[in-house]
């Protein structure tokens, strides 16, 4: 029995080396797959919204595009200087605020980076600041993927969009025209540069809004109802397609070929409509300001309409 025992110790003593995970020396790779480690620490330092000031985020193939904050607005730094656009911002900065990763790297991961678009080619990189410290950089892959800084795994994430990131510069610039709540606008008035004019009020209730002409000039005609609800619903709410270099000159805003007047509770705003382009869509400014924009052709042939147009 003695000889026994002795055999069976000695089998699990040889044995044991063999099943005992150890960690590496130093200088000595850990044998491990990488795809079966999980991380005891946040992949990436997690993020709050309100705590970000700075974006740098270089998409392939196109110029680095820099975002700050400054208060509590947003500028666009980089390629070119100009308002950010808030809606962007809001949206990008949510997605940060909300992403989440996966603890372990997925498996195989060159060949699953082909598959859900994260090459070196395909990767758009984010540089974050936050509370004033620059994070790893953020590496998002097309689908549903991401690299955290120099890591070498590619990590599934969720509740981010790589295309919200990937956007064109026009997209981060402000190309808000009017943002009124509909329900406050009270009368528009429309003015050509030939002496017709007609000013519409809106009266009625918020859920059966009734619209009336209060005065007219140049223009023989009763009043399309649905011509002014759609006026006043989409001015309300008027963003525009692009942000022009032209000058209000060269885009036919000295003189406008319109001009608008909206009305609301809280005051009065005046937009200038000019040229009309090949394609369809019309230069517009607020007030007699240098900033020039370009409505697209479905917007502005809502909303530039001459005097004569809300008529029947």
């Amino acid at each position: 029995m003695r000889a026994r025992l002795l055999v069976v110790l000695t089998f699990a003593a040889a044995l044991a080396p063999a099943c005992k995970r150890t960690k590496p020396k130093a200088g000595q790779a850990d044998p491990s797959p990488a795809h079966l480690k999980v991380e005891d620490g946040p992949v990436f330092p997690p993020l709050k919204a309100a705590d970000i000031t700075r974006l740098v985020i270089d998409r392939p193939g196109a110029a680095e595009v820099i975002l700050e904050r400054s208060g509590d607005h947003w500028a666009l730094k980089a390629p070119i200087r100009d308002t950010a656009d808030d809606r962007a911002i809001f949206y990008a900065l949510q997605e940060l605020d909300r992403m989440e990763w996966e603890k372990a790297p997925l498996p195989d991961a060159p060949a699953t980076a082909a598959a859900r678009g994260a090459t070196d080619a395909d990767l758009l990189t984010i540089q974050i600041t936050q509370n004033g410290v620059e994070l790893p950089r953020l590496r998002l892959g097309k689908k549903g993927v991401a690299r955290a800084g120099d890591r070498r795994g590619l990590y599934e994430v969720y509740r981010i969009n790589y295309f919200t990131f990937s956007r064109e510069v026009r997209s981060w610039r402000d190309r808000t025209v009017l943002r009124i709540p509909p329900d406050d606008i009270t009368a528009v008035e429309v003015r050509d540069g030939v002496g017709a004019a007609i000013t519409v009020s809106r009266g009625g209730s918020d859920d059966a809004p009734t619209f009336a002409i209060t005065a007219k000039s140049g223009i023989e005609g009763t009043l399309n109802p649905e011509v002014a609800q759609q006026v006043f619903r989409h001015v309300a709410d008027l963003e525009a397609e692009d942000v022009s270099d032209t000058s209000p000159a060269d885009a036919g805003l000295a003189p406008p070929r319109l001009h608008l007047v909206v009305r609301s509770k809280k005051g009065t705003r005046d937009l200038e409509l000019g040229a009309q382009l090949p394609d369809g869509s019309v230069y517009v400014r607020v007030g007699d300001g240098q900033r020039v924009l370009r409505l697209s052709k479905s917007t502005a042939a809502l909303v530039a309409r001459a005097p004569a147009a809300w008529l029947r």
